[in-house]
């Protein structure tokens, strides 16, 4: 029983999992306890794909820019600061 609890992991837990994946990727663990968690849970299998498409419109958004935004570095990196800075104008409002 206790193998199963390690596979059982929290809305929490696997939003992080979710944006490490579109970040660097997971491991083997991680990839089972996000399969896991997004077959009981709507909520973060919609997070998820929200996320995705979020990605996806950024690096489209800086493809076509030619350069990322002031104060920013290519990379994986920069994306996640250009999303964070995304999420905090929507919060402002």
């Amino acid at each position: 029983m206790k193998t199963y609890n390690t596979y059982l992991v929290s809305c929490e837990t696997a939003t992080f999992l979710i944006e490490k994946k579109l970040d660097s990727g997971l491991t083997s663990k991680e990839k089972v306890q996000l399969f896991v968690h997004e077959m009981i849970c709507s909520v973060c299998r919609k997070y998820e794909k929200q996320s995705r498409m979020l990605d996806q419109l950024l690096r489209k958004k800086i493809g076509q820019i030619g350069v990322p935004p002031t104060g920013f570095t290519p990379g994986t990196t920069a994306l996640n600061k250009f999303k964070i800075l995304i999420y905090n104008k929507l919060d402002e409002k």
